[in-house]
């Protein structure tokens, strides 16, 4: 979401040019990368079990150290770029006078990823420095998995605070289609 709001309001031609048409590749794209992400565990825990490894072990315990290492950086990296991204857009954003409706769309988008960032990327940071180089107390590296879930069910609820588009559709949904949004324009005076 990060990459698409920034490439929408800093390269708006290119976007608009280009976005529709790579849809289908970015999903297609996503679905390979969760796949080959959820193989390559499954892949290690079948050809390399490690006994012994009880179900609240992380990753690095449960897959090995190199395997660990590289979650815990692609997590802390990805979701900083992420905040990055957005908090870039947001600026860029208040810049141009974009919409009221696009502005509420990156503050929420923005959100998210302070949430992710603060409930994913300091655990995950905390998780690497004690798998490379400095201990860290296991009452700081326990709660990750924790704060993750939080992290996942908080998004929702951040979504469906702040993003009308998203709110609507959830009303949609769980009223089987009955719930129709209201279609309301707002008109504001012309300044002479």
């Amino acid at each position: 979401m990060g990459i698409e709001r920034f490439a929408a309001v800093t390269f708006p031609s290119f976007y608009r040019n280009n976005y529709g048409q790579t849809t289908l590749t970015l999903i297609v794209l996503s679905f390979l990368f969760a796949a080959a992400a959820t193989a390559i565990p499954a892949g290690i825990s079948f050809f390399w079990p490690r006994p012994n490894v009880k179900y609240l072990c992380g990753r690095k315990a449960a897959f090995g150290t190199p395997f660990g290492i590289f979650d815990y950086a692609f997590n802390v990296i990805i979701i900083s770029i992420a905040l990055a991204l957005n908090v870039g857009t947001y600026f860029k954003a208040m810049s141009i006078q974009q919409s009221r409706g696009s502005l509420r769309k990156i503050k929420c988008y923005t959100v998210v990823a302070v949430v992710s960032t603060v409930l994913i990327s300091v655990p995950n940071l905390l998780s690497l420095l004690s798998a490379t180089f400095l201990y860290v107390p296991h009452v700081f590296s326990t709660p990750a998995p924790i704060m993750e879930c939080v992290n996942g069910a908080l998004q929702f609820f951040i979504n469906f605070a702040m993003n009308t588009e998203f709110r609507c559709r959830c009303f949609g949904v769980v009223s089987l289609g009955r719930y129709k949004r209201p279609n309301v324009v707002i008109l504001s005076p012309l300044a002479s």
